[in-house]
């Protein structure tokens, strides 16, 4: 059996090896947990994307899209007064 070999690579600098793991911390601490969040969030928008796109391409289907959004009319046109402002 051979003796082990001695490590020819040399020992990295604190100076340079500090900066580098702590941003490895950073990554895997702060960034990781919120990219793993992303792929739903990724698919649905593409969902909604694709929605828009079919509307787009019906304008009778964007117009019954946008009426259906639409709120309910504001306190003052309930009151019979077309702008807000003094009464």
């Amino acid at each position: 059996m051979r003796p082990p070999a001695e490590n020819k690579t040399p020992v990295v600098a604190r100076e340079l090896i500090q900066p580098l793991l702590a941003a490895a911390l950073y990554m895997t601490a702060t960034i990781g947990p919120r990219i793993v969040l992303l792929p739903p969030l990724v698919q649905q928008r593409r969902r909604e994307d694709a929605q828009l796109s079919e509307t787009a391409a019906d304008p009778a289907a964007s117009s019954r899209s946008c009426a259906a959004t639409l709120t309910p009319a504001s306190p003052w046109k309930q009151s019979g007064t077309s702008t807000p402002g003094p009464a």
